[in-house]
């Protein structure tokens, strides 16, 4: 087996989803996937156009959005190594949703039919994609009820708090996650020059500490006790 196969062999047994196939399985994927490299700002698929399949990223971040009313865009989630994306598409003819890479990626991409044989011959993935579906569809929920009631700090604090929580921080205490405004914006549901101002303040006031676009969290009981209404934000 060749280097880049057994890296492929490693990237699908630590994945949440397709671990949980059976061996002759997994040497199904390796035989029939495909592997793209997705430069920074390039699309891996479109809002409405037809579905191929499901992907996996291998490596990289990718955003996954749909554009709104007045082609605004809503970031739906960031999707980091080991994550499914295109998922929603799968079963039907279109994409409901776009994917562009954040940073340069590599992606794995499992067409409709084989993921739907992948299914029908591994019970385990099929309650394991089950479940991840059930709980996806709990945070969207959650989210969008949150949207349509917390005002503009309180879905940034929101967002930075999620952001901190699934990604970690690196070694200077940063979020391990590189954001735009605009994107950070787009996720949290509010302008990029409300980010922008809420940052500045959030930093003049020690929360947290900005260094170009990396942030850290000072002050994680300030935003998490915002969010609950004990603070109240101006």
């Amino acid at each position: 087996m060749t280097k880049k196969n057994n890296s492929l062999v490693d990237f699908i047994e630590s994945s949440p989803l397709l671990s949980v196939c059976d061996k002759k399985w997994i040497d199904f994927i390796l035989e029939r996937k495909t592997i793209f490299h997705i430069k920074k700002k390039q699309f891996v698929f479109s809002e409405k156009e037809k579905v191929l399949g499901v992907y996996f990223v291998c490596k990289g971040l990718v955003k996954v959005f749909k554009n709104g009313i007045g082609d605004k865009c809503q970031i739906i989630r960031f999707s980091k190594k080991g994550n499914i994306i295109g998922h929603r598409g799968w079963n039907k003819e279109f994409m409901p949703i776009s994917a562009v890479a954040v940073e340069d990626s590599d992606i794995l991409m499992i067409s409709t039919e084989d993921f739907t044989t992948l299914l029908e011959n591994n019970p385990k993935l099929t309650y394991t994609f089950l479940e991840f579906f059930s709980e996806e569809l709990y945070q969207s929920e959650n989210k969008m009820k949150n949207l349509s009631l917390m005002n503009i700090h309180e879905k940034l604090a929101d967002s930075l708090l999620y952001l901190e929580n699934k990604f970690g921080v690196n070694k200077k205490n940063q979020i391990d996650i590189v954001l735009s405004r605009k994107d950070l914006a787009d996720f949290a549901g509010i302008s990029e020059k409300q980010v922008s101002k809420i940052l500045s303040e959030w930093a003049f006031e020690k929360i947290l500490i900005l260094e170009k676009k990396n942030i850290s969290i000072l002050q994680k009981k300030y935003l998490q006790e915002l969010l609950k209404g004990k603070i109240i934000a101006h």
